[in-house]
This record gives structure tokens, sequence and C-alpha cells, in this order.
């Protein structure tokens, strides 16, 4: 329970310094929302930084702010899609990327350890061997590059998949895949390291002592007992899928958050870009809190410790 306690506190405290830190690392950038090509005339300027309080000190912004998001959750005007809040706009595209990310989440689980399993029990043969050769090709090759030879293979030689969008179950199959494809070697090799550790412990050897089939002593005893790192990696993961998330979202038209995240960034629209930092910073605080959580409920040599 304490050490539950002591990563919840850790988890709020990380929240506010990438808060802190991303809100005047922003006013640091050259430039303003209200730099166009045409010259703003400098009373339309000073009454459009009094109306969104940009004429404040930093810190007066910063205090506002947060408590507008603490107290009334409250995230602010968009400062360039006028009449519209920072949250509406959030809560357009963020159902689809989570949607999106926990596709390749559920994809990286099942592909990896899968594969992971079937490599370590059959060790230097040739399903090894390919398990782990697609694995290290999965981690090494960049998500842009595999999602590039996704569409030519796939949509424009085969014709079997559509390029882009987010309409019916056949457009989402292309961005799941490629996203999922990363954390599912990661996790294929880690599974295929857990598991041939596992194989050797006494227990197992138990196990095969009593007669028990190859089968059932590898996917219910060695497997089972050799997902803890697992699960120890699943908050890493999750922050893999949601950064890798942009460029495939962007390169597939995804209707998620990353356009929005962009044109934030393109239009130095504060508000919109420090709401959407903090809430992928908020989900995966919280992801990695969950899997810490979970890892404690799960080994009890880490109760112990705690």
């Amino acid at each position: 329970m304490i050490k539950i306690i002591r990563a919840l506190g850790r988890a709020i405290l990380t929240l506010f310094f990438i808060s802190a830190a991303n809100f005047f690392l922003m006013k640091l950038i050259p430039g303003g929302p209200f730099d166009t090509d045409k010259k703003v005339p400098p009373e339309v300027l000073r009454a459009l930084e009094a109306k969104f309080r940009l004429d404040l000190p930093w810190w007066d912004q910063y205090f506002e702010y947060m408590k507008g998001i603490l107290f009334h959750w409250d995230w602010g005007p968009s400062l360039k899609f006028l009449g519209q809040n920072v949250s509406e706009i959030i809560m357009d595209g963020l159902p689809v990327s989570i949607e999106l990310g926990c596709y390749a989440l559920s994809v990286a689980l099942v592909l990896g350890i899968i594969s992971g399993t079937l490599a370590a029990a059959n060790r230097g043969t040739w399903i090894d061997r390919v398990s782990m050769g697609v694995a290290v090709l999965g981690i090494s090759l960049p998500s842009f590059l595999v999602g590039a030879l996704a569409i030519v293979f796939f949509a424009q030689k085969l014709g079997i998949l559509p390029a882009a969008m987010w309409d019916s179950p056949a457009h989402k199959v292309l961005p799941t895949l490629v996203l999922g494809i990363r954390p599912a070697a990661l996790i294929a090799r880690l599974t295929r390291s857990s598991v041939l550790e596992t194989l050797q412990m006494d227990f197992i050897r138990t196990a095969r002592a009593k007669g028990l089939s190859r089968t059932k002593v590898l996917f219910v005893h060695a497997l089972r007992n050799s997902l803890l790192p697992v699960l120890s990696l699943l908050g890493p993961l999750a922050a893999t899928v949601l950064t890798g998330s942009f460029v495939i979202e962007y390169m597939f038209s995804v209707p998620g958050l990353a356009t929005h995240f962009i044109q934030a960034v393109n239009n130095r629209d504060y508000p919109l870009l420090m709401g959407a930092t903090l809430l992928y910073a908020a989900m995966l605080v919280f992801l990695n809190f969950c899997t810490e959580v979970l890892s404690v409920s799960v080994d009890p040599r880490l109760r112990r410790a705690a």
C-alpha cells in the first residue's frame, strides 16, 4: 500500500513538472499566436493579448491556466479556432487516438507473446530464427518507413486495403498493424528471454516429471510465470504507441489528436498545445502508475519490499 501511495505521489509531481516545463518552454519559442504574414496593428494586437490574458506576466498566466484546469476543468479557448474551447477540440480527436492505440497495443500483445513463446519453445530452430529476425526488423525500421511500404504493397500493388482514412474496419487494419509492429517486436524478444529463463527453473522440471504435456508446461506453467517483465513493459510500450501514433495518424489521415497537435505547434496555439501535451502526459503517467500497481499486485516480492 505504501508503494502505491508513493507511486501516486510521483505521478502527481511528474504531471506538475511537465505542465510547468511545457508552459515556460513554449513561451521561450520565438513568435506568437498572432504573428501572420499581414502585420497586425499594435492596438489590435494589444486587444487580442488582453482578451486572452497574454499581457500578464508568465507566472500569472501559468497560475490562471492551472487554476482553470484544476478547479473548473476549463482548458481555455483556442487562439486559432475562434469560438471553440480546447476541451471540445481535444475530445473531438481523442476517442479515435485511443481506439487506434488500444487496437495496436492489443495486436502487439497477442503477436508478441505468441511469437516469443514459440521462439523460446523451439530455441535454435528455424521458428526461433525467423521470429527473432522479424522482431529485429520491427525494432530497427522506423514506423514511417514501415507505413510507406505497407501503403505501397497492400494498397497500391495488391489493392486489398485502403491507404488512408478511418471510415470502416478495413481502413483501420493498416494503421493498427503498422503502429503495433514495433511494440510487438519488443514484447516478442522480452517474452522469449523470460520464457527461456523460466524453463530452467525447478518447478518446470517438477511439472515435466509429473508427466504433464509439453503444451501445458509451456503455456500454463512457464508462460504464466514469465509475463511479469512484459507487464512491467506495458507502461513504456503505451508511451511508444501514443507517441508513435502521431506519425501514423498523419500518414494514414486518421482524424485523431495528432492533427490538432501539429496544427497547434504550427499556429503557436498555446492553450491547445498545452492541453494536448498535458493530456498525453496524464495518460502516460496513469498507464505507468497502473503498471506499477499491477506489478505489485501480481508479484508478492514487490509487496514485501513495499
